[in-house]
């Protein structure tokens, strides 16, 4: 018995298949909120990048870490990332909290393997939230982690086994 593979099938995500969405494209367009499927759930531009040597920047920056097992994040991303060809939409990528990213076609999201040269980039081209975001959940984190510090510090020292 032959068994078929289905043309709906996913695979798992690859850079390979990322550059190959990229072939031809000429305009990349940022939309604020997320995306279902393969669709940008705002039509609200919050970036245009035409400007070819950019756009291979963004390419080469939006690289990931090939997955080993699949994982999926809970929300439906933050930005929709859409990619052209002259007029005509070849497809949609979901952006992740600026550390992953999600293609209908896979079986699971994909962490970026350059993500903060990625915000830069985004920043450097006017989308200056991402970056502003990472830097203040960065600046939460040690926050928090000073606090906690502070509070084992100043506790009984039977605590600090815990």
């Amino acid at each position: 018995m032959k068994l078929f593979k289905s043309k709906n099938r996913k695979i798992k995500a690859s850079n390979k298949s990322l550059n190959n969405l990229f072939l031809d494209i000429d305009t990349i367009l940022i939309k604020s909120d997320d995306v279902h499927e393969d669709k940008a759930l705002s039509n609200d531009v919050v970036l245009t990048i035409n400007e070819l040597s950019k756009v291979e920047d963004f390419r080469r920056l939006i690289a990931i870490k090939e997955p080993t097992e699949d994982f999926h994040c809970m929300c439906l991303g933050d930005y929709a990332i859409e990619l052209f060809q002259g007029n005509e939409l070849k497809s949609t990528i979901g952006f992740h909290h600026g550390v992953s990213i999600r293609f209908h076609q896979w079986t699971g999201d994909a962490e970026l393997k350059y993500p903060d040269e990625l915000l830069e980039l985004l920043f450097d081209l006017g989308l200056t939230e991402p970056l502003e975001q990472k830097k203040l959940d960065y600046e939460r984190v040690e926050e928090s982690e000073k606090e906690s510090n502070n509070w084992l510090a100043n506790s009984p020292n039977s605590f600090a086994k815990y």
